[in-house]
């Protein structure tokens, strides 16, 4: 609700406007108000929720979020297997990875930013922000009442997601998004709930498939695609060559790390920085961005709280991204025989390697990786010489009576 200041007319003073409550957004917005700022939280929507959605994520949300209610973990699974052709490999993950709920995470972290002080409004929609002096001026508008009313801030933080209106307003560079979508499935029986499976499939997408466990009876089976236009009727083909029948389905469009997107401005004193999926801290390889976009929002606090440069407290974050562009980039050019080849270099140092070090640490690992398999180095060189390759598709069939790709993908990131 708006302030008294606020519907007479005159702006109000805010030490700290975020808008979106996304996970980043609402750890950014708690980390500051500890700080001893004043924070506002801006959500355009309700209640900060979101629909359903099944995440799988590294131990490492431990080590930033602490532990966490029975409600966000749904379960832990200890065994990655990687599939593709008639290449398996197996790796038991230490500490194993953690299968969340995805709005019971978010309003785990509107609860802890609230008891930290943090003030959300729902229903507030940034409509334009301007630099005004030393402040950022902010035109909000109340979806309920309908009214207008200005906010001025000093420190702003764009957290909405692949919609955010502050990185539209500011950044000229439009986002790269991907489309990723799911069908909970029951497990088919005698399926051990430890192991998650991953398959790489060249003919449908440069990216894969996977199922994730969420329980001991059901999971999600979901694919990363390259266009939204095809994505439901493969997730479909796949789910039917697999024996699986979809109870619901899940999606969003999933923003892509791109380096030379600009996170920060600032004039006479004022500074506006974007976080999470509106950052797009996204790890392109796995097409994962829960871990590092909260690594980012954590980055973002520490900037403004210590009047830091964002770049610098971002800089082991953005070198975690920066290798992941990198496997990215060379696998993009894979073939289905190079993916198979890839799958057969897991011998057993590498596995055990893999174990110990998961995909949230791979600009330390990466030369150990190497070291413990050099075969795969060669590998990716191979592929620098290959030219970018486009999946191969046959022709998509007609709707069954499915949600379209507009409902399923109405969400976004985090």
């Amino acid at each position: 609700m708006a302030s008294r200041s606020a519907r007479r007319g005159s702006p109000e003073h805010i030490d700290v406007v975020i808008s979106g409550a996304s996970c980043a957004g609402l750890l950014a917005a708690e980390k500051l108000a500890l700080g001893g700022r004043e924070v506002v939280v801006l959500e355009r929507k309700g209640a900060p929720r979101a629909p359903g959605r099944t995440w799988i994520v590294t131990d490492r949300l431990r080590s930033i979020l602490g532990e966490l209610p029975s409600d966000v973990v749904l379960h832990q699974t200890g065994v990655m297997e990687v599939n593709a052709g008639d290449a398996t490999a197996s790796v038991t993950l230490r500490p194993p990875d953690l299968i969340i709920e995805r709005s019971a995470l978010l309003r785990h972290l509107a609860a802890r930013a609230t008891s930290a002080g943090v003030e959300i409004r729902v229903h507030a929609e940034v409509l334009g922000l301007s630099f005004e002096g030393d402040r950022v001026a902010l035109s909000v508008r109340d979806r309920n009442s309908k009214r207008t009313y200005q906010i001025h801030t000093r420190e702003l933080i764009g957290a909405g997601g692949t919609n955010c209106q502050i990185a539209s307003s500011l950044s000229k560079e439009p986002q790269r998004v991907v489309p990723v979508v799911q069908a909970v499935v029951d497990l088919p029986a005698g399926y051990d709930s430890d192991v998650t499976k991953v398959w790489f499939d060249r003919a449908a997408t440069k990216y894969f498939y996977w199922l994730i466990p969420e329980s001991s009876r059901t999971g999600v089976l979901g694919l990363v695609a390259e266009t939204s236009t095809n994505a439901r009727d493969d997730l479909d083909k796949f789910l039917r060559r697999e024996g699986f029948r979809a109870l619901s389905h899940q999606g969003a469009m999933i923003p892509l790390h791109q380096p030379t997107r600009r996170l920060e401005w600032s004039s006479a004193g004022s500074r506006v920085l974007l976080v999470g999926d509106a950052a797009a801290h996204v790890k392109v390889t796995t097409v994962g961005g829960v871990v590092s976009g909260l690594w980012g929002a954590d980055a973002a606090a520490r900037s403004l709280l210590g009047g830091t440069s964002y770049r610098r407290e971002l800089r082991s974050l953005h070198w975690e991204l920066y290798v992941h562009d990198f496997i990215r980039w060379s696998m993009d050019r894979f073939d289905q025989k190079m993916y198979e080849e890839m799958v057969r270099m897991v011998n057993e140092p590498l596995r055990t390697f893999l174990g110990d070090h998961n995909r949230d640490s791979m600009a330390s690992a990466a030369l150990g990786l190497i070291a413990k398999q050099p075969r795969i180095l060669g590998l990716g060189l191979r592929s620098l010489l290959l030219p970018h390759r486009a999946p191969s598709r046959l022709p998509a069939p007609k709707a069954r009576g499915v949600p379209s790709v507009t409902r399923v993908f109405e969400e976004s990131g985090d």
